[in-house]
Protein backbone atom coordinates (compact mmCIF):
# COMPACT_ATOMS: atom_id res chain seq x y z
CA UNK A 1 0.00 0.00 0.00
CA UNK A 2 1.42 3.40 -0.96
CA UNK A 3 -1.10 5.36 1.09
CA UNK A 4 -3.53 5.88 -1.75
CA UNK A 5 -7.23 5.15 -1.33
CA UNK A 6 -8.51 2.48 -3.65
CA UNK A 7 -11.06 3.80 -6.15
CA UNK A 8 -14.68 3.00 -5.23
CA UNK A 9 -17.83 2.90 -7.30
CA UNK A 10 -20.10 5.35 -5.51
CA UNK A 11 -22.96 4.66 -7.91
CA UNK A 12 -23.84 1.19 -6.79
CA UNK A 13 -26.94 -0.56 -8.01
CA UNK A 14 -29.35 -1.44 -5.25
CA UNK A 15 -32.02 -3.98 -5.96
CA UNK A 16 -35.46 -2.64 -5.24
CA UNK A 17 -37.21 -4.61 -2.58
CA UNK A 18 -40.44 -6.14 -3.86
CA UNK A 19 -43.54 -5.50 -1.84
CA UNK A 20 -45.13 -8.76 -0.76
CA UNK A 21 -48.80 -8.72 0.16
CA UNK A 22 -49.31 -10.90 3.19
CA UNK A 23 -52.06 -13.55 3.06
CA UNK A 24 -53.40 -12.17 6.35
CA UNK A 25 -54.36 -9.05 4.38
CA UNK A 26 -55.97 -10.37 1.21
CA UNK A 27 -57.75 -13.44 2.62
CA UNK A 28 -60.10 -11.48 4.90
CA UNK A 29 -60.51 -8.95 2.07
CA UNK A 30 -61.76 -11.69 -0.24
CA UNK A 31 -64.39 -12.69 2.29
CA UNK A 32 -65.35 -9.06 2.89
CA UNK A 33 -66.07 -8.63 -0.82
CA UNK A 34 -67.95 -11.94 -1.10
CA UNK A 35 -70.09 -11.15 1.94
CA UNK A 36 -71.13 -7.72 0.65
CA UNK A 37 -71.76 -9.13 -2.84
CA UNK A 38 -73.95 -11.88 -1.39
CA UNK A 39 -75.99 -9.18 0.40
CA UNK A 40 -76.43 -7.35 -2.93
CA UNK A 41 -77.63 -10.60 -4.51
CA UNK A 42 -80.17 -11.07 -1.69
CA UNK A 43 -81.52 -7.57 -2.36
CA UNK A 44 -81.77 -8.24 -6.10
CA UNK A 45 -83.59 -11.55 -5.79
CA UNK A 46 -85.92 -10.35 -3.03
CA UNK A 47 -87.09 -7.51 -5.25
CA UNK A 48 -87.73 -10.13 -7.92
CA UNK A 49 -89.53 -12.25 -5.35
CA UNK A 50 -91.92 -9.41 -4.54
CA UNK A 51 -92.60 -9.00 -8.27
CA UNK A 52 -93.27 -12.73 -8.64
CA UNK A 53 -90.16 -13.41 -10.74
CA UNK A 54 -88.10 -15.30 -8.15
CA UNK A 55 -89.03 -18.71 -6.77
CA UNK A 56 -88.86 -19.52 -3.08
CA UNK A 57 -86.16 -22.13 -3.80
CA UNK A 58 -83.90 -19.59 -5.48
CA UNK A 59 -84.50 -17.21 -2.60
CA UNK A 60 -83.58 -19.92 -0.09
CA UNK A 61 -80.31 -20.73 -1.90
CA UNK A 62 -79.34 -17.05 -2.08
CA UNK A 63 -80.07 -16.58 1.61
CA UNK A 64 -78.08 -19.70 2.56
CA UNK A 65 -75.03 -18.32 0.75
CA UNK A 66 -75.39 -14.97 2.53
CA UNK A 67 -75.74 -16.73 5.89
CA UNK A 68 -72.60 -18.75 5.22
CA UNK A 69 -70.37 -15.84 4.22
CA UNK A 70 -71.67 -13.53 6.92
CA UNK A 71 -71.17 -16.12 9.68
CA UNK A 72 -67.65 -17.02 8.52
CA UNK A 73 -66.67 -13.38 9.00
CA UNK A 74 -66.41 -14.22 12.71
CA UNK A 75 -63.25 -16.23 11.96
CA UNK A 76 -61.71 -13.97 9.31
CA UNK A 77 -62.11 -10.46 10.65
CA UNK A 78 -60.26 -10.01 13.93
CA UNK A 79 -60.59 -6.24 14.07
CA UNK A 80 -64.02 -5.33 15.39
CA UNK A 81 -63.76 -1.87 13.85
CA UNK A 82 -63.22 -3.38 10.43
CA UNK A 83 -66.06 -5.83 10.97
CA UNK A 84 -68.39 -2.99 11.93
CA UNK A 85 -67.55 -1.27 8.63
CA UNK A 86 -68.43 -4.45 6.75
CA UNK A 87 -71.71 -4.73 8.66
CA UNK A 88 -72.60 -1.20 7.57
CA UNK A 89 -71.85 -2.15 3.96
CA UNK A 90 -73.98 -5.30 4.34
CA UNK A 91 -76.93 -3.24 5.61
CA UNK A 92 -76.57 -0.86 2.65
CA UNK A 93 -76.22 -3.76 0.20
CA UNK A 94 -79.38 -5.47 1.49
CA UNK A 95 -81.50 -2.47 0.43
CA UNK A 96 -79.44 -1.54 -2.63
CA UNK A 97 -82.09 -2.55 -5.18
CA UNK A 98 -84.85 -0.68 -3.35
CA UNK A 99 -83.36 2.73 -4.16
CA UNK A 100 -86.78 3.93 -5.41
CA UNK A 101 -88.14 4.04 -1.84
CA UNK A 102 -88.04 7.08 0.44
CA UNK A 103 -84.52 7.75 1.87
CA UNK A 104 -85.84 8.02 5.44
CA UNK A 105 -87.58 4.67 5.07
CA UNK A 106 -84.40 3.04 3.78
CA UNK A 107 -82.37 4.55 6.62
CA UNK A 108 -84.85 3.10 9.12
CA UNK A 109 -84.61 -0.33 7.47
CA UNK A 110 -80.79 -0.20 7.39
CA UNK A 111 -80.67 0.91 11.02
CA UNK A 112 -82.81 -2.01 12.19
CA UNK A 113 -80.73 -4.48 10.16
CA UNK A 114 -77.46 -3.04 11.47
CA UNK A 115 -78.61 -3.29 15.11
CA UNK A 116 -79.42 -7.00 14.84
CA UNK A 117 -76.35 -7.83 12.75
CA UNK A 118 -74.17 -6.07 15.30
CA UNK A 119 -75.94 -7.84 18.15
CA UNK A 120 -75.32 -11.23 16.58
CA UNK A 121 -71.72 -10.36 15.79
CA UNK A 122 -70.97 -9.41 19.40
CA UNK A 123 -72.61 -12.58 20.77
CA UNK A 124 -70.82 -14.90 18.34
CA UNK A 125 -67.50 -13.14 18.79
CA UNK A 126 -67.85 -13.63 22.55
CA UNK A 127 -68.35 -17.39 22.03
CA UNK A 128 -65.38 -17.51 19.67
CA UNK A 129 -62.92 -15.59 21.83
CA UNK A 130 -63.83 -17.20 25.15
CA UNK A 131 -63.77 -20.83 24.14
CA UNK A 132 -60.81 -23.16 24.56
CA UNK A 133 -61.68 -24.95 21.33
CA UNK A 134 -63.52 -23.65 18.29
CA UNK A 135 -67.01 -25.11 18.46
CA UNK A 136 -68.23 -24.08 15.03
CA UNK A 137 -71.98 -24.50 15.42
CA UNK A 138 -72.00 -22.95 18.88
CA UNK A 139 -70.07 -19.94 17.59
CA UNK A 140 -72.27 -19.22 14.59
CA UNK A 141 -75.62 -19.88 16.31
CA UNK A 142 -76.04 -16.36 17.79
CA UNK A 143 -75.20 -14.62 14.52
CA UNK A 144 -77.54 -16.94 12.60
CA UNK A 145 -80.41 -16.11 14.93
CA UNK A 146 -79.88 -12.36 14.67
CA UNK A 147 -79.40 -12.47 10.89
CA UNK A 148 -82.75 -14.25 10.68
CA UNK A 149 -84.50 -11.62 12.79
CA UNK A 150 -82.85 -8.82 10.82
CA UNK A 151 -83.84 -10.27 7.44
CA UNK A 152 -87.44 -11.02 8.43
CA UNK A 153 -87.93 -7.48 9.72
CA UNK A 154 -86.23 -6.06 6.64
CA UNK A 155 -88.34 -8.14 4.26
CA UNK A 156 -91.53 -7.11 6.03
CA UNK A 157 -90.55 -3.44 5.94
CA UNK A 158 -89.66 -3.61 2.24
CA UNK A 159 -92.96 -5.33 1.53
CA UNK A 160 -95.08 -2.61 3.15
CA UNK A 161 -94.62 -0.03 0.32
CA UNK A 162 -95.78 -2.68 -2.17
CA UNK A 163 -98.82 -3.57 -0.09
CA UNK A 164 -102.35 -2.76 -1.16
CA UNK A 165 -105.72 -4.50 -1.15
CA UNK A 166 -104.81 -6.13 -4.46
CA UNK A 167 -101.49 -7.45 -3.20
CA UNK A 168 -102.52 -8.39 0.32
CA UNK A 169 -100.95 -11.79 -0.25
CA UNK A 170 -97.99 -13.09 -2.24
CA UNK A 171 -98.46 -13.45 -6.00
CA UNK A 172 -100.15 -16.55 -7.37
CA UNK A 173 -96.94 -17.70 -9.09
CA UNK A 174 -94.95 -17.46 -5.87
CA UNK A 175 -97.74 -19.25 -4.00
CA UNK A 176 -97.68 -22.05 -6.58
CA UNK A 177 -93.91 -22.44 -6.18
CA UNK A 178 -94.50 -23.00 -2.45
CA UNK A 179 -97.69 -25.03 -2.83
CA UNK A 180 -96.35 -27.62 -5.31
CA UNK A 181 -93.51 -28.97 -3.09
CA UNK A 182 -95.87 -29.06 -0.10
CA UNK A 183 -98.51 -30.87 -2.19
CA UNK A 184 -95.95 -33.41 -3.42
CA UNK A 185 -94.86 -34.06 0.15
CA UNK A 186 -98.48 -34.55 1.20
CA UNK A 187 -98.89 -37.00 -1.70
CA UNK A 188 -96.09 -39.14 -0.27
CA UNK A 189 -98.04 -39.35 2.98
CA UNK A 190 -101.38 -39.95 1.24
CA UNK A 191 -100.57 -41.69 -2.07
CA UNK A 192 -104.25 -42.09 -2.91
CA UNK A 193 -104.71 -38.29 -3.03
CA UNK A 194 -103.17 -36.02 -5.68
CA UNK A 195 -103.04 -32.49 -4.29
CA UNK A 196 -101.56 -31.08 -7.52
CA UNK A 197 -104.54 -32.16 -9.63
CA UNK A 198 -107.77 -30.29 -10.29
CA UNK A 199 -110.19 -29.54 -7.47
CA UNK A 200 -112.88 -31.89 -8.84
CA UNK A 201 -110.43 -34.82 -9.06
CA UNK A 202 -109.18 -34.16 -5.54
CA UNK A 203 -112.78 -33.93 -4.28
CA UNK A 204 -113.57 -37.20 -6.06
CA UNK A 205 -110.58 -38.96 -4.50
CA UNK A 206 -111.41 -37.68 -1.04
CA UNK A 207 -115.05 -38.73 -1.41
CA UNK A 208 -114.03 -42.23 -2.48
CA UNK A 209 -111.78 -42.56 0.55
CA UNK A 210 -114.55 -41.46 2.87
CA UNK A 211 -117.04 -43.91 1.34
CA UNK A 212 -114.70 -46.88 1.46
CA UNK A 213 -115.71 -47.56 5.08
CA UNK A 214 -119.43 -47.18 4.39
CA UNK A 215 -121.08 -50.66 4.28
CA UNK A 216 -124.03 -49.33 2.25
CA UNK A 217 -121.63 -47.95 -0.37
CA UNK A 218 -119.83 -51.27 -0.64
CA UNK A 219 -123.09 -53.06 -1.50
CA UNK A 220 -123.71 -50.80 -4.50
CA UNK A 221 -122.76 -51.78 -8.03
CA UNK A 222 -119.84 -50.12 -9.76
CA UNK A 223 -122.10 -47.79 -11.72
CA UNK A 224 -124.07 -46.91 -8.60
CA UNK A 225 -120.86 -46.21 -6.68
CA UNK A 226 -119.68 -43.84 -9.43
CA UNK A 227 -123.05 -42.09 -9.36
CA UNK A 228 -122.90 -41.76 -5.56
CA UNK A 229 -119.42 -40.26 -5.73
CA UNK A 230 -120.48 -37.85 -8.48
CA UNK A 231 -123.50 -36.69 -6.47
CA UNK A 232 -121.35 -36.16 -3.36
CA UNK A 233 -118.86 -34.07 -5.35
CA UNK A 234 -121.67 -32.00 -6.87
CA UNK A 235 -123.09 -31.36 -3.40
CA UNK A 236 -119.62 -30.28 -2.23
CA UNK A 237 -119.36 -27.76 -5.09
CA UNK A 238 -122.84 -26.37 -4.45
CA UNK A 239 -122.31 -26.03 -0.71
CA UNK A 240 -118.89 -24.44 -1.14
CA UNK A 241 -120.11 -21.91 -3.71
CA UNK A 242 -123.07 -20.98 -1.54
CA UNK A 243 -120.81 -20.32 1.46
CA UNK A 244 -118.11 -18.57 -0.57
CA UNK A 245 -119.88 -16.49 -3.20
CA UNK A 246 -116.82 -14.27 -3.66
CA UNK A 247 -114.59 -17.22 -4.62
CA UNK A 248 -116.72 -19.74 -6.56
CA UNK A 249 -114.94 -22.83 -7.86
CA UNK A 250 -115.54 -24.64 -11.11
CA UNK A 251 -114.78 -28.09 -12.47
CA UNK A 252 -111.26 -28.38 -13.81
CA UNK A 253 -109.82 -25.59 -11.66
CA UNK A 254 -106.31 -26.36 -10.26
CA UNK A 255 -106.21 -27.04 -6.54
CA UNK A 256 -103.46 -24.49 -5.94
CA UNK A 257 -105.62 -21.75 -7.45
CA UNK A 258 -108.57 -22.70 -5.26
CA UNK A 259 -106.33 -22.67 -2.17
CA UNK A 260 -104.89 -19.29 -3.21
CA UNK A 261 -108.34 -17.76 -3.81
CA UNK A 262 -109.60 -18.97 -0.43
CA UNK A 263 -106.63 -17.48 1.44
CA UNK A 264 -106.82 -14.26 -0.56
CA UNK A 265 -110.55 -13.89 0.08
CA UNK A 266 -110.29 -14.50 3.81
CA UNK A 267 -107.37 -12.08 4.19
CA UNK A 268 -109.35 -9.35 2.43
CA UNK A 269 -112.33 -10.14 4.65
CA UNK A 270 -110.12 -9.93 7.72
CA UNK A 271 -108.68 -6.62 6.49
CA UNK A 272 -112.16 -5.15 6.00
CA UNK A 273 -113.14 -6.12 9.54
CA UNK A 274 -109.98 -4.97 11.36
CA UNK A 275 -109.04 -1.92 9.30
CA UNK A 276 -105.53 -0.50 9.58
CA UNK A 277 -104.71 -2.81 12.49
CA UNK A 278 -104.66 -5.65 9.96
CA UNK A 279 -101.20 -4.67 8.70
CA UNK A 280 -99.67 -4.84 12.17
CA UNK A 281 -101.44 -8.10 13.02
CA UNK A 282 -100.53 -9.65 9.67
CA UNK A 283 -96.88 -8.60 10.09
CA UNK A 284 -96.71 -10.20 13.55
CA UNK A 285 -98.26 -13.43 12.28
CA UNK A 286 -95.88 -13.59 9.31
CA UNK A 287 -92.91 -12.78 11.53
CA UNK A 288 -93.50 -15.70 13.87
CA UNK A 289 -94.40 -17.99 10.98
CA UNK A 290 -91.11 -17.22 9.23
CA UNK A 291 -89.22 -17.60 12.51
CA UNK A 292 -90.64 -21.09 12.79
CA UNK A 293 -89.64 -21.98 9.24
CA UNK A 294 -86.19 -20.50 9.86
CA UNK A 295 -85.56 -23.11 12.58
CA UNK A 296 -85.28 -25.70 9.79
CA UNK A 297 -83.44 -23.35 7.45
CA UNK A 298 -80.74 -22.68 10.10
CA UNK A 299 -79.56 -26.26 9.95
CA UNK A 300 -79.28 -26.26 6.17
CA UNK A 301 -77.46 -22.92 6.08
CA UNK A 302 -75.17 -23.90 8.98
CA UNK A 303 -74.21 -27.14 7.21
CA UNK A 304 -73.33 -25.15 4.09
CA UNK A 305 -71.24 -22.76 6.20
CA UNK A 306 -69.53 -25.69 7.92
CA UNK A 307 -68.77 -27.31 4.56
CA UNK A 308 -67.13 -24.11 3.32
CA UNK A 309 -65.25 -23.85 6.63
CA UNK A 310 -63.87 -27.39 6.31
CA UNK A 311 -62.91 -26.89 2.65
CA UNK A 312 -60.97 -23.75 3.54
CA UNK A 313 -59.15 -25.66 6.28
CA UNK A 314 -58.42 -28.58 3.95
CA UNK A 315 -56.90 -26.32 1.27
CA UNK A 316 -54.87 -24.42 3.88
CA UNK A 317 -56.67 -21.17 3.12
CA UNK A 318 -56.76 -20.85 6.89
CA UNK A 319 -55.62 -23.00 9.78
CA UNK A 320 -56.36 -23.48 13.47
CA UNK A 321 -53.60 -22.45 15.86
CA UNK A 322 -53.35 -22.43 19.64
CA UNK A 323 -52.29 -19.38 21.64
CA UNK A 324 -51.49 -18.58 25.25
CA UNK A 325 -53.47 -15.71 26.67
CA UNK A 326 -52.70 -13.83 29.89
CA UNK A 327 -55.87 -13.36 31.84
CA UNK A 328 -56.36 -10.98 34.78
CA UNK A 329 -58.35 -12.16 37.77
CA UNK A 330 -59.44 -10.68 41.08
CA UNK A 331 -57.97 -12.32 44.17
CA UNK A 332 -58.59 -11.78 47.91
Amino acid sequence: MDGRIAPQNLIKEVKAESVVVQPAFYKPLVFDVLTVLSAVVVSYFYKGFLAGGTSWLTMAVVLAVFYAFSSLQIFFTKSFGRRFSILVLEAIALVSFFYDLQPNFLLLAMGIVLVFLLWGEIASRYEYENGVKIKFFRVIKPVFRKITTALILLFLLLYIPHWNSGSIFISQDVFKSVYDPAANFAHTLYPQLDFTSTIDKLATDVTKQELQNDPAYQKLSSAEQDNEVRNSVDQFFKKYNMDNMATPITVGEPTYKVAYDVIFYNLNKWHAQSGDAFIAIWAIVVFFLLRGIAAIFWWIASLIAFLIYEILLAFDFMHIAGENVTHEVIEF
